[in-house]
């Protein structure tokens, strides 16, 4: 019994230090609510972004710097999923990740870089984590007010933010 009592006494627990900031972040699920279907709103966020994107790499860098919260999703299989509740804060080579939904809940902290792309042509920036969130970070769209990634025409989400105040 002793011995028990002193390896028990000899265990650590591991702190993981972690993001700074918690959100307030509740998720309640709706599966009558078909959330997850691309409203007339986000569609007109994500038309006026694609519209007027930011065109440096410098200016996507610079921009991601700050707080955003999720505005936006639609599901590319089943849309009955609620609408998440998430949001980064982003800081110069750290991005905090707070996710919510039916399947997860997560709050990590990644490494990130901006990288140039030329696929089929056509230019563009896309949003790199270490370790690697491309379905829910990989965003494609940068613009002043708003990012997003939209896989839903290969069946994969779309995920839609706003900046914070």
């Amino acid at each position: 019994m002793l011995l028990l009592v002193v390896l028990l006494m000899s265990c650590r627990k591991e702190t993981v230090s972690g993001p700074e900031k918690i959100y307030e972040c509740v998720f309640t699920q709706n599966d009558a609510s078909m959330e997850g279907l691309i409203d007339e709103t986000e569609r007109s966020l994500m038309e006026a972004c694609l519209e007027n994107r930011l065109t440096t790499k410098t200016e996507v860098e610079n921009n991601l710097i700050g707080e955003w919260e999720l505005v936006g999703h639609g599901e590319g299989w089943i849309p009955s999923y609620s609408q998440p509740c998430a949001y980064l804060n982003i800081e110069a080579g750290s991005l905090s990740f707070q996710f919510t939904n039916a399947f997860r809940d997560t709050l990590a902290t990644y490494a990130w870089e901006v990288m140039e792309v030329n696929s089929g042509g056509s230019n563009y920036y896309w949003l790199k984590t270490t370790p690697d969130e491309t379905g829910y970070l990989g965003f494609t769209t940068f613009c002043s007010d708003n990012i997003f990634l939209d896989a839903t025409p290969s069946d994969g989400n779309m995920y839609l933010y706003r900046r914070m105040e």
